[in-house]
């Protein structure tokens, strides 16, 4: 059988026995080897005072854009027809109700063109029957006057016969009784006498019947050209109501004072009615931020907290973000007919709505008239450019802050007062 191998070297049994080393201390290691043992400490103490003291922010993220006054305003046609003349592009700074396009209305031409040609023919009427009215007028007048002169001598001449006849109706009563003139000459006397009364009395309704028919011509003749009148003007209405309808459909105007952001049109393009022909942003207003989050964490973000702003024309690594604070937050989500009433963009509404219906927050941006854009930002003086509505932005809002060992150990959560 083989002999067992020793456990320890003879060496190092024959420096342990040598009895010239016993008094000697045993080093287990040099100076250099604790370095790294202290570093090492040092970061588990590092560590450890961090996750204690140390705290984590927790964020809310969402997209949005920058606008003025809470949403983008558009402009639409009123009427259908075909666009004849743009007069406004991107950038251009519009005034409230400046005219900013043309729109061909042939079929509305038309109507205009045989309204003035009718309104010609109403009027020319009009001076026609007022002209003969005025002169039938006078000569009715005149032939009235002629007639009532011929009927007031006939009344006078018929009086003074009635007055010689009554006279010689009682001479004859007289002659008769005495025998001297027969009873039938007197009865003819007395014929003539009624006669001539009933002439006067003819006259006289003559008269009376010769006044009313003058104030009954007079009267006609007015009513007829009160009608033409009432012809005319309306004549006169429907064109002037045309024209303005012409000049509201034919002229788009600004809905108010601003900066064109988009033109969603070209001349020539045949238009229906409501249709968007620009987009734009109010000025006079200060520049903010819509931003939607998702529903599931949009509850989280309260008014007054702070939110960082990234616009997308920027890099953040470069110029950081904007400083801003939530001025308000919806209580329900939006829809996305809401968010395109908003942004005036369906497809940048489609774009929000990709994650579900969002929570809409309006962000007010910190102003710093030190840098170009006239904003504050975290780093540096912000990028050498302005900035204009309808730029993208991303956003993030701080909602909590845990310290760290909250998350390792759970149970320390309540302990240590995790915000």
């Amino acid at each position: 059988m083989t002999a067992k191998r020793p456990i320890f070297r003879k060496a190092a049994l024959d420096r342990l026995s040598s009895p010239e080393q016993l008094d000697e201390a045993i080093r287990f290691s040099n100076l250099g080897s604790w370095v790294p043992l202290a570093a090492i400490g040092l970061l588990i103490f590092a560590a450890l005072v961090w996750g204690i003291f140390g705290k984590i922010p927790t964020k809310v993220h969402g997209e949005g854009i920058l606008i003025k006054g809470g949403s983008i305003t558009k402009a639409s046609a009123i009427g259908a027809g075909q666009m004849e003349q743009l007069l406004v592009s991107v950038g251009t700074v519009v005034t409230q109700g400046q005219v900013v396009a043309t729109v061909r209305q042939p079929q509305l031409e038309e109507q205009i063109s045989s309204a003035k040609l009718q309104l010609k023919e109403i009027r020319q009427q009009h001076e026609t029957l007022k002209e003969f009215a005025e002169k039938d007028v006078v000569q009715e007048i005149e032939l009235a006057a002629l007639r009532k002169s011929n009927l007031e001598q006939q009344v006078t001449d018929l009086s003074e016969q009635l007055v010689w006849l009554k006279e010689k109706m009682t001479n004859q009563e007289k002659l008769v009784e005495q025998g001297l003139l027969t009873k039938q000459t007197l009865l003819t006397t007395k014929q003539t006498f009624y006669s001539c009364q009933h002439q006067i009395e003819t006259a006289r309704s003559d008269l009376k019947q010769l006044s009313n028919k003058n104030f009954q011509l007079t009267r006609q003749k007015e009513q007829d050209l009160f009608t033409s009148l009432i012809k005319l003007n309306e004549a006169e209405r429907r064109l002037k109501d045309l024209e303005q309808q012409y000049a509201l459909i034919a002229s788009a105007r600004s809905p108010s004072a601003g900066r064109i952001l988009e033109v969603m049109v070209e001349p020539g393009d045949i238009l229906a009615s409501g249709t968007t022909l620009f987009s734009m942003e109010q000025t006079g207003l200060p520049l903010q931020a819509v931003v939607y989050v998702p529903a599931g964490q949009g509850k989280k973000v309260l008014k007054g907290m702070t939110i960082q702003v990234v616009p997308s024309t920027f890099e953040k690594v470069e110029y950081g973000f904007i400083l801003g604070r939530v001025t308000s937050v919806a209580e329900f989500p939006s829809t996305q007919q809401a968010i395109t009433s908003v942004l005036e963009n369906e497809q940048l509404a489609q774009k929000m709505m990709a994650g579900g219906p969002p929570i809409a927050i309006e962000v007010g941006l910190q102003r710093d008239p030190k840098t170009i854009s006239g904003f504050a930002w975290s780093s540096s003086a912000g990028p050498p450019q302005e900035i204009f509505a309808g730029t993208l932005c991303t956003a993030s809002v701080v909602v909590s802050q845990q310290r760290p060992i909250s998350l390792v150990i759970p149970a320390l959560k309540k302990i240590l007062g995790a915000e």
